[in-house]
């Protein structure tokens, strides 16, 4: 017998609350650039000389894709990197844009492996994720797309839960407009600081 999602699953995606806590990280990431750029610009415009020069454009992209796959972590600090080394902002965005989009299919595919053991089948009946990605499924996607909720687990819990892949990737592609937003706030608070 399947049990609705209760009221608190239903408020998870309400606008009013999505958009008060991506404004509030917003403004975060805007005054963490600007207190970086005041504390740390010698040491970190010498590993964005060392980065660009090892890695460039590659590791970039490499790295947003490994980053991006991971629950609760940022990209936004290795694309710093990336713009403090002299590699031009839409350049440096949209391969950003590129690794953190395909990355939503490295987070399919583990969700379509990890989804299978019956540990993960327990974990989602236990927390009913199974009847909130069937409700919710790509949408959630797209809100992790655009907001600071771990964009990662929202990738895994579609493949684990059978979301169609074309739906997810679909819902990725808003990490392009996120990245062009997210780095504008953190260049301009890293300008701004000197």
């Amino acid at each position: 017998m399947d049990e609705a999602l209760s009221e608190e699953d239903s408020d998870i995606l309400a606008l009013p609350a999505l958009i008060k806590r991506l404004v509030v990280a917003l403004f975060v990431l805007l005054v963490a650039s600007f207190i970086a750029g005041l504390t740390l610009k010698g040491p970190i415009t010498a590993a964005s000389a060392w980065f660009v020069e090892l890695f460039g454009l590659w590791g970039i992209f490499f790295g947003v894709l490994i980053l991006d796959c991971l629950p609760l972590t940022m990209s936004e600090p290795l694309v710093l990197l990336g713009y403090e080394g002299n590699i031009g902002f839409w350049t440096l965005t949209t391969v950003a844009g590129m690794g953190s989009w395909l990355s939503a299919l490295m987070g399919y595919t583990t969700g379509l492996i990890l989804g299978r053991t019956e540990f993960m089948k327990n974990l989602f009946r236990r927390y009913r994720m199974d009847k909130f990605m069937g409700r919710y499924g790509t949408a959630f996607v797209a809100v992790a797309a655009i907001t600071p909720f771990p964009y990662g687990i929202s990738t895994v819990c579609a493949g684990a839960t059978g979301i169609p892949l074309v739906k997810v990737m679909l819902a990725a592609l808003l990490r392009f407009p996120k990245n062009y937003l997210y780095m504008a706030l953190v260049i301009a608070g890293w300008s701004a600081s000197t």
